[in-house]
């Protein structure tokens, strides 16, 4: 999964394959166990999916989708809320 710091100072990820440094704004593609993802999904640090919502949607696609009809939306919003929102904006237009 991506994942970058949104956070204004260096914060630590534990991954599958050892501990990051992330400085902000920094991403990485990254794996993590279920109780880390959910660990670091918790402090609001991260633009990262949410721990249930590893469904396969294209979260960039959403992203660059509201973008492009003027949608704004937290940095935080799940995968599942950008989705509802970018489906009923595009609705509207």
């Amino acid at each position: 999964m991506k994942i970058r710091n949104i956070a204004p100072g260096a914060r630590g990820l534990h991954t599958t394959t050892g501990t990051h440094l992330l400085e902000p704004g920094q991403e990485i593609e990254a794996e993590m166990t279920p109780a880390e993802h959910a660990s670091s999904h918790r402090t609001g640090w991260f633009d990262m999916p949410a721990p249930d919502e590893d469904d396969g949607l294209d979260r960039e696609a959403l992203k660059a989708r509201a973008k492009e009809l003027g949608l704004d939306h937290a940095p935080k919003i799940s995968t599942r809320k950008l989705k509802e929102l970018v489906e009923s904006g595009a609705a509207v237009s």
